[in-house]
């Protein structure tokens, strides 16, 4: 896991451009949410539905973040990210849900951030901090 506090909230002057992002979200509007957040934080989204979608854009392109929902049908992304992990992958991770009870299993399964359904604007500066 790469060293991070979540509750410091310092401000932090790290620079997201052009950072790649994989938005693993399976609900449309909440994707579609997320993505427009990130990018006017000027980061490059690639969103995806679900897990087998996720395999295919990894084998073809390397990501500085992956933000990913927990609870999808066929595949969860702590399964997914658990294997991700367990390959040696480090990237940094964001978990996202709208459940509470997800972030435990969520953070044991290599998440390093678990943020709460919808997310808001003071969230990137969580991200900024995990990046820098």
């Amino acid at each position: 896991k790469i060293p991070f506090n979540g509750n410091d909230l310092r401000l932090v002057s790290e620079n997201l451009e052009g950072r790649h992002v994989l938005l693993l979200e399976d609900d449309k509007d909440v994707g579609g949410l997320i993505k427009l957040l990130l990018e006017r934080n000027e980061m490059h989204v690639t969103w995806v539905e679900n897990t087998v979608e996720a395999r295919e854009v990894l084998s073809e392109n390397e990501f500085d973040l992956y933000v990913s929902d927990i609870a999808m049908p066929n595949e969860s992304g702590t399964e997914f990210l658990k294997e991700l992990r367990q390959n040696g992958d480090v990237t940094p991770a964001v978990g996202i849900s709208a459940y509470s009870e997800y972030e435990k299993e969520a953070l044991e399964a290599g998440f390093n951030l678990f943020f709460l359904k919808p997310l808001g604007l003071y969230k990137i500066n969580e991200i900024k901090l995990l990046l820098s």
